[in-house]
């Protein structure tokens, strides 16, 4: 797994949450071997809202998403599924031919 720096910010419940992430992380960059690293912050925003950042690194290309919900669980899996669809998207346009154009000599 590449190294991916997570940091929580004034989050009590945030030790649970982040070793829960931990696998499903592991999971997402099984899928997408060509993540080198990344970052994830988890931090209060206001007394009922947590928001996740979720930084990808790859060799061409730098993902960034975020999530915000009143629950911790749900902001994490919502900046995870949003994390996957992009990747998704990235090796769509990457699998797909590009046009050549040929001038006459």
């Amino acid at each position: 797994m590449p190294y991916i720096k997570i940091s929580t910010h004034d989050l009590a419940e945030a030790d649970t949450d982040v070793r829960r992430l931990e696998r499903e992380l592991a999971h997402l960059t099984a899928r997408h071997p060509a993540i080198t690293s990344g970052r994830l912050q988890l931090a209060r925003t206001a007394a009922e809202r947590v928001e996740a950042r979720l930084e990808l690194f790859l060799p061409t290309h730098h993902v960034i998403v975020n999530a915000a919900d009143n629950a911790t669980q749900t902001a994490l899996h919502a900046v995870l599924l949003r994390a996957a669809t992009e990747l998704r998207h990235l090796g769509r346009r990457a699998a797909a031919p590009r046009p050549v154009r040929l001038k006459a000599a």
